[in-house]
């Protein structure tokens, strides 16, 4: 799976703070690409995420 974004680095006196970003195609949230992004981090950070209202909101947006 391609994680197509960019990942920006800012730097606090708290430590690292990262910004993900995931391309999409419209000005209206993604939810799909958001799907993508959390699926690419979690396995990079090794957690799990339950993604189940994800899913629902990726069918509802599906049905406009």
């Amino acid at each position: 799976m391609e994680l197509a974004g960019n990942i920006i680095k800012l730097s606090s006196c708290s430590g690292l703070t990262f910004l993900l970003l995931s391309e999409v195609y419209s000005y209206l949230p993604d939810p799909a690409a958001a799907k993508r992004l959390l699926e690419v981090l979690s396995k990079a950070l090794k957690f799990k995420i339950d993604m189940e209202k994800l899913d629902i909101e990726i069918q509802n947006r599906k049905k406009l």
